[in-house]
């Protein structure tokens, strides 16, 4: 989706947006080959951490892999 789709679906619901993929989607991949016995280890927990932090920045949330729309009729 497009930040411009993402308006028109804001425009009709009341929406609260939820923004993944930045920082742990690629942390994610290397973990699962190099940690493949940790599924929950540090690096997850610290993207993570690091990703929440970065999505407080609005002009960050596009470029992130993921977005949880969460739709709430007006």
């Amino acid at each position: 989706l497009t930040p411009e789709d993402l308006d028109k679906i804001a425009s009709h619901w009341c929406t609260k947006n939820k923004y993944y993929g930045l920082v742990s989607a690629p942390v994610a991949m290397i973990t699962s080959i190099l940690l493949r016995p940790f599924n929950n280890n540090f690096l997850l927990r610290l993207a993570d951490f690091i990703e929440i932090r970065i999505n407080r920045i609005k002009l960050m949330c596009p470029l992130n892999q993921y977005v949880l729309l969460n739709l709430i009729r007006d």
